[in-house]
């Protein structure tokens, strides 16, 4: 099948789509290279210290909740910055049958060092937006989805469709 001219609205949506993309993976690689834990890692850290400051512990249920994740991959990744030294684990003094997670000083400090990651950069650049140009590029991103057979998970469908749903209440005069 010979290749199909694209319009211009087609080449700039390829284009911008392959400008965000490399950002992105641009993004993610120079927060690796500089703190040497993945997005991931850097984000439950994050969240650890959001908890600090509130004065409280997360356990890894309310990791796993955050970060819209199994709690099995949730405890692998507490695992894993429990053994670079950046958190521990350890039970609950009010519930016996849950482990919280604590940044240990390395933890904040890390945490408080840490350059944006990707995630946050995307949801300040998305939030940024106007409400019409946030709900076009949620209504363009679903299609494009479905073209491309992605998976969508139940959770992403669902905000999805409440982000193209969305209609602002009218003020009252």
């Amino acid at each position: 099948m010979p290749p199909r001219r694209l319009t211009h609205d087609q080449h700039a949506s390829i284009q911008g789509f392959r400008a965000v993309l490399q950002e992105l993976k641009g993004s993610t690689r120079a927060v690796e290279s500089l703190t040497g834990l993945t997005g991931a890692q850097l984000f439950l850290l994050q969240e650890l210290l959001r908890a600090r400051r509130e004065g409280r512990a997360l356990t890894v249920g309310e990791i796993a909740r955050l970060a819209d994740t199994s709690p099995g991959a949730a405890s692998t990744l507490a695992i894993r910055l429990a053994r670079k030294g950046l958190i521990t684990r350890h039970v609950s003094k009010h519930d016996a049958r849950r482990v919280e997670l604590v940044l240990t000083e390395a933890g904040v400090k890390r945490a408080k060092r840490a350059p944006a990651t990707t995630v946050e950069r995307l949801t300040a650049a998305v939030t940024a937006l106007s409400p019409e140009t946030c709900r076009s590029l949620a209504r363009g991103l679903v299609a494009l989805s479905r073209e491309l057979d992605a998976d969508l998970s139940l959770a992403d469908q669902l905000l999805l469709k409440r982000a193209i749903d969305y209609r602002p209440r009218r003020r009252r005069a």
